[in-house]
């Protein structure tokens, strides 16, 4: 979670606030372009960013979990996933 400036939380059992979820690649990737030195900012998932075609899956287990994958259209694999958990 991003808030004012600061990283206030790294996972996804009970956010601190909304979870935003950017999903595609459109445009130039991350990392090239503009600011190809650029490193990621504090906020970003993850440091393996693909210009694969996917798409995003939603599983909800119940009113407190919902598991979010993001799948490649050329083989199906799985590239990226995690569960949210809002327990209160």
């Amino acid at each position: 979670m991003f808030r004012n400036g600061t990283v206030t939380q790294k996972d996804y059992v009970n956010p601190k606030g909304v979870v935003h979820i950017l999903s595609g690649v459109a445009g130039a990737p991350e990392r090239q372009g503009f600011n190809e030195s650029r490193p990621l900012p504090d906020w970003a998932r993850k440091d393996s960013w693909t210009d694969e075609n996917s798409y995003s899956r939603l599983k909800f287990y119940n009113r407190t979990h919902v598991r979010i994958q993001q799948i490649s259209n050329n083989n199906g694999t799985v590239l990226d996933e995690f569960v949210i958990i809002n327990d209160h």
